[in-house]
């Protein structure tokens, strides 16, 4: 189990690599390369478990551990992580770098930012970050199945825009993106108690999105500052 785990970790390193090196070094756009790259390991993921779940009981303690304050270790996690990134961003220069890099990347790299060893950072960041999430989606559900998190893209995306982040960089908290997660996820319990049909919830979920982002372009437009 622990090398399972372990193994998880590492592929999710390679991949955030993997990303880096493409919009860093071959300068593909980050959404391209990373909605591509889904695309490639949700493939292989198909491809590797013959498109059947596999069942993994072992890994079901994740899920399932409460071990503070019978707290799940989930809940735990995400608290950890949540405070870490809030830390980083507001009080290391590594934080304020982000925020350089994304408003103006070239003004970064004149002021001596090394531009593409932040983004890769980020991006591993991210990947171990990523195979933490899936790890502990696959124990609480002890299997391991391709279409476990299929949309969840869409939801992180507007999650983070819902939370003042900006598309074109250079803005954004983390305090805002758990407030987006909770309107979410308030959105999402809301329409299964109402029983509200599966599809109109995809409907439901889009049509926020687009909101999200419209609503994001014209504060950009008219210079409404967040936060």
């Amino acid at each position: 189990v622990c090398l399972g785990i372990f193994y998880a970790i590492v592929i999710g390193i390679v991949i955030a690599v993997v990303n880096g090196l493409l919009i860093t070094k071959v300068q593909v756009n980050a959404l391209i390369t990373t909605l591509g790259t889904l695309a490639i390991f949700r493939g292989l993921s198909y491809i590797i478990g013959g498109g059947q779940t596999v069942m993994v009981p072992e890994l079901s303690y994740l899920g399932l551990a409460r071990p503070f304050l019978n707290l799940p270790l989930a809940v735990i996690v995400f608290v950890v992580v949540c405070i870490a990134g809030v830390l980083v961003m507001k009080y290391t220069t590594f934080g304020r770098s982000l925020y350089v890099i994304g408003a103006n990347p070239a003004a970064a790299r004149l002021v001596g930012i090394r531009t593409p060893r932040v983004i890769l950072i980020c991006f591993i960041i991210s990947g171990v970050s990523t195979a933490i999430a899936g790890l502990i989606l696959t124990s609480q559900l002890t299997a391991a199945s391709p279409m476990a998190a299929n949309g969840l893209e869409l939801s992180v995306i507007t999650a983070i825009v819902l939370g003042g982040a900006s598309l074109n960089g250079g803005r954004g908290t983390i305090s805002g993106t758990i407030l987006g997660l909770l309107i979410i996820g308030v959105l999402n319990n809301g329409l299964v108690l109402l029983n509200v049909d599966t599809f109109w919830q995809q409907v439901a979920r889009g049509t926020l999105l687009i909101i999200a982002v419209s609503f994001d372009q014209l504060r950009e437009r008219w210079g409404i500052k967040h936060g």
